[in-house]
């Protein structure tokens, strides 16, 4: 099942779960039967309680993998990929299901259970909470928009450069801008990689004014089906805020969140809300993360529709 991915998804808990060995849990009375029971195996030699680990979400279990990992590293190594997504705290889906470590080409060594990628090092890898080594930030971007995907590869950039203006709230744009060239470099330097034309496109429309991964896959879906870009963050009126929009052709698109059964204030504030779109001679078309991540076309079907309309009623 496909789920927005958020900050809510409380991958911090992924670095707080205990991860002990088998002698560890000898040390704490278990016996060889309840770790096989109790326990799960979160990277080889290393275990967690089966009770916590269910507690955690898909990014917080890969970031204990990686924690795990690290302690067997052996020669220097850095996250990346996906793996440095999820660390960066940029939002992925689907997470990783391997980990994915970035070794210099000069290496004889391998790294067991992890995927490995090999390059030739000349930038010191980051830390990640004093702890874990990963690719920077603009190479995370870089890596991950090498995809099959332009869903997955917009909205990890796009949640970049999100992340590096919310950092500098003094000087969003300038943070923003910087890290936006910086990853464009990088992806001039290996400009026939495999997947270099998703990338190229995914770069060309990042913008840190996308607010949620779900706009963020709703634009992508758009770019793919050809139609025309829309305007991000349109105000048509008081109180109306689309997060994507057609201003000339009064078609805005709204990303509903909200999975449970609305209130009946809710649905009298919807209807209200329908009134004063109607009688503006704006039309809202609705979608919601799941359709988006899943199936992209009804969603393009329906824009298209009524960009179609629109157009009708214009001329």
């Amino acid at each position: 099942m496909h789920t927005e991915p958020t900050d809510q998804d409380a991958r911090h808990l992924g670095w707080q779960i205990p991860l002990l060995t088998r002698a560890e849990f000898h040390q704490l009375g278990w016996s060889q039967r309840e770790i096989r029971d109790r326990a799960v195996r979160v990277w080889r030699g290393y275990f967690a309680s089966l009770v916590e680990w269910r507690r955690l979400s898909p990014p917080a279990r890969h970031i204990a993998q990686c924690r795990a990992a690290a302690q067997q590293a052996r020669g220097p190594f850095a996250f990346s990929h996906g793996t440095a997504a999820i660390l960066h705290g940029l939002p992925l889906l689907p997470v990783p299901e391997r980990v994915n470590v970035m070794l210099p080409s000069t290496s004889q060594k391998g790294f067991s259970g992890a995927q490995v990628h090999r390059s030739v090092w000349d930038r010191q890898p980051e830390l990640i909470n004093s702890v874990l080594p990963v690719v920077s930030l603009a190479e995370t971007v870089v890596d991950c928009a090498h995809a099959r995907r332009l869903a997955t590869a917009l909205t990890v950039a796009d949640a970049a450069l999100r992340q590096a203006a919310s950092l500098h709230p003094h000087d969003p744009d300038g943070a923003a801008d910087t890290l936006h060239r910086h990853m464009r470099t990088l992806l001039r330097e290996k400009p026939h990689r495999p997947g270099c034309g998703v990338a190229k496109v995914a770069l060309a429309e990042a913008s840190r004014l996308a607010s949620s991964p779900a706009e963020s896959a709703a634009r992508a879906a758009i770019i793919v089906a050809g139609l025309p870009r829309p305007v991000l963050h349109c105000r048509p009126g008081p109180g109306w805020d689309f997060p994507l929009a057609y201003p000339s052709s009064r078609v805005g698109i709204e990303i509903l969140t909200d999975t449970e059964a609305p209130s009946e204030e809710a649905v009298a504030a919807a209807k209200a809300h329908e009134l004063a779109l109607a009688s503006a001679g704006w039309r809202a078309v609705r979608t919601h993360p799941a359709e988006l991540y899943v199936n992209p076309r009804a969603f393009v079907t329906r824009l298209h529709g009524a960009l179609l309309s629109a157009r009708t009623a214009i001329t």
